[in-house]
């Protein structure tokens, strides 16, 4: 497994075929919105989403950023995960 970090979008490969992505767009400054996590339909309920949403954390924490969900998968996930709430704008 590979994940691709980028500063505003994490892309998981398997094999080199990308299984899923996250984006989370500035804005405002030092603030993103994780707006759409997806794992393509063959590739599902393996945990992959869950592995996109814990390197989105880890670009945030690298660059010092937070964020607001718009994606009902990232607001589920930051639910299940209090340990990230800090992250939470």
């Amino acid at each position: 497994m590979e994940v691709k970090k980028e500063s505003n979008r994490v892309s998981l490969f398997i094999d080199g075929r990308m299984v899923g992505f996250a984006t989370f767009p500035s804005i405002e400054e030092g603030v993103v919105v994780i707006n759409h996590t997806m794992v393509y339909p063959l590739y599902q309920g393996k945990g992959y989403a869950s592995k996109l949403m814990e390197a989105v954390v880890e670009v945030l924490r690298e660059t010092n950023r937070r964020c607001r969900t718009s994606c009902s998968y990232a607001a589920s996930w930051f639910s299940k995960h209090p340990e990230h709430q800090d992250l939470l704008d």
